[in-house]
């Protein structure tokens, strides 16, 4: 039995490596280097934010969040690639008390290198897997308005000891980005490609990290950003 189990696996082991060897021996369609705009759809859960957010009485933030941008490669050595890419988006949620108005906006933009391996080539079909290494920053303004809006208040809200019914708040800081992902490329034509890829966003906000106008905010939570994304991408290249 342990011999015949040792000549499954054998022949399973040839017939991998021949496939694999007939699939990768001439590729027609191969992507040597090239970019275009990348569209891509993070999954978003901060329940820090969320918790604060509701306490404002207004729906709490979706639970993904929509980021555009670009990227491009160039060979390096066969099968690697080696380019970068960036990306910017934003989230808000809104509602209204009498006598306020109340807004929270989230936004994150970032950018930084990646590479890419290829693992097979087959007919117009590339695979592959890859990574980025990047930095940005999460920011998050909060507002808060009587509304219908009067000149004479507005600029009353900013004179010393004025009660102050319109406020704005702006917070940010920066985060270190680890995206690894797994893709496929399909030709439409020998220098056009459509690009998907799944990974996983790893990044955190560290509490000591908030700024608000340019100074530290203290008792800042830290705030795991990691969550899984899909992304589809254009390139254009050869």
């Amino acid at each position: 039995m342990v011999h015949w189990n040792k000549a499954i696996l054998t022949t399973l082991f040839c017939a991998l490596f021949l496939s694999s060897s007939s699939i990768t021996a001439k590729p027609a369609y191969l992507f040597h280097g090239g970019g275009g705009p990348m569209f891509m759809y993070l999954s978003f859960d901060v329940p820090e934010i969320d918790t604060k957010v509701q306490e404002l009485n207004i729906p709490a933030l979706r639970d993904g969040m929509m980021l555009y941008g670009g990227g491009g490669f160039a060979q390096i050595v066969p099968r690697f690639r080696l380019g970068g890419m960036g990306f910017g988006g934003s989230l808000s949620t809104s509602g209204y008390q009498s006598p306020f108005s109340k807004e929270v906006d989230v936004g994150i933009g970032f950018g930084g290198i990646a590479g890419e391996y290829d693992l097979l080539y087959w007919k117009r079909l590339n695979g592959y897997v890859g990574t980025m290494f990047g930095w940005g920053g999460f920011s998050m303004s909060i507002h808060r308005s009587q509304t219908p809006a009067n000149w004479e208040d507005i600029w009353g809200d900013y004179v010393q000891g004025t009660s102050v019914e319109n406020a704005s708040t702006d917070l940010n800081c920066s985060l270190l980005i680890l995206m690894p992902w797994a893709g496929a490329r399909y030709f439409l034509t020998s220098w056009m490609a459509v690009d998907g890829r799944a990974g996983y966003f790893w990044s955190k906000i560290d509490g000591e990290d908030w700024e608000t106008n340019g100074e530290k905010v203290f008792n800042g939570p830290d705030i795991d950003l990691g969550n899984f994304y899909m992304q589809l991408s254009l390139f254009f290249g050869g």
